[in-house]
């Protein structure tokens, strides 16, 4: 890494939280004392700014990795940056590692927070029960004992916790695939409860653990997540609730204009971040992108919105109409309207613009 040219792309983004790293093999004795501190220190908000808004976070992130990628268009990845450009990279740097260790974190607790809702299902005719079934005699064993005697029927703080100070003897690759897998044992939840999206949470996870994605792309995809109730940011750990402008936030991202929302303030105050807007007009002056300060809601919708956002079209400022070639005259001039010449005869309106 010190050979990389000092200030420039490659150097600045060579971080490991970009890179594949299989930490698979590392022992929940050691994971487990670490997260355990993190959530000490979150809760009494010594270290770690207390709980998170996820609102703030998914904007702040969002806006930061599409300005990084303006300017990974504009310069070479051995360039050396100019100090606008270093200043936008070294902010995203240090956000997807801040984010990535929470967010890792917050998935570990709350999927084997969720998996206290396993349960036998006695009492149902022709019932099965989930422990008797094939696919969670598959699990490994140290696994299935500890489920069913150290975290189900647990309260929520409990069943967390003991994932912390006294998990299985297992590596994290092991444990994350395992909670993933008896989300979806036969038989194993009531309605409401575990399922495919609390598989996905889990497997969120383990991709990174492995190697499979990095900590960058597990945090991309880790502000879409959601389980039967809605956006996984929820459980009281680690982060505030979100508000209801998230699903909002990921729309607007889903159309690539995050950093014209951030100029626009088009989300609620109490996620405004001044030195994020600054930093947006920062890139648009130096790489010569022209950020405007609103948001196109009608493509929101056309690229995939999950909601409808008829307010905020209607409260969007007219745009000034395009000019129209006039090729008799050899000039340009906007439509203004029509004039009735007489009844069922009109005409177009036309008014020149300065060339």
């Amino acid at each position: 890494m010190k050979y990389l040219p000092k200030g420039s792309m490659r150097a600045l983004l060579s971080i490991p939280q970009l890179k594949n790293h299989d930490v698979s093999q590392v022992s929940l004795s050691v994971i487990g004392p670490r997260i355990r501190k993190f959530w000490t220190e979150v809760e009494g908000q010594m270290l770690h700014g207390g709980l998170a808004k996820p609102d703030a976070e998914a904007i702040e992130f969002y806006c930061l990795n599409h300005l990084v990628s303006v300017i990974r268009d504009k310069f070479d990845m051995d360039e050396y940056l100019p100090d606008w450009a270093q200043q936008a990279v070294e902010k995203y740097v240090q956000v997807v590692g801040s984010q990535g260790q929470r967010l890792f974190y917050y998935m570990y607790l709350i999927t084997t927070r969720e998996s206290r809702h396993f349960h036998s299902g006695s009492g149902m005719k022709n019932y099965t029960a989930p422990k008797e079934t094939e696919d969670f005699l598959a699990l490994p064993e140290s696994y299935r004992t500890y489920l069913l005697h150290t975290v189900v029927n647990q309260n929520e703080v409990a069943a967390a916790s003991s994932a912390c100070t006294n998990p299985p003897t297992m590596n994290i690759g092991t444990y994350l695939d395992a909670v993933g897998k008896q989300f979806v044992v036969q038989h194993a939840y009531s309605g409401g409860y575990g399922g495919e999206p609390w598989k996905n949470i889990a497997e969120c996870a383990w991709k990174m653990a492995t190697g499979l994605t990095t900590i960058e792309m597990m945090v991309d995809n880790a502000w879409a997540l959601a389980h039967n109730g809605g956006p996984m940011f929820n459980k009281g750990m680690l982060y505030k609730t979100y508000s209801p402008e998230f699903q909002k936030i990921l729309d607007v991202q889903r159309s690539g204009q995050m950093p014209n929302a951030v100029l626009a303030s088009s989300f609620n105050a109490a996620f405004s971040n001044p030195a994020l807007a600054a930093m947006v007009q920062s890139v648009a002056a130096g790489a010569g992108v022209d950020f405007a300060p609103e948001v196109d809601w009608q493509k929101v919708e056309d690229l995939g919105a999950l909601n409808t956002y008829e307010q905020e079209k209607k409260a969007a400022p007219k745009k000034p109409p395009k000019p129209v070639e006039l090729k008799f005259l050899g000039k340009k001039a906007v439509i203004t309207g029509q004039f009735a010449v007489m009844p069922g005869q009109t005409v177009t309106q036309l008014k020149r613009v300065a060339a």
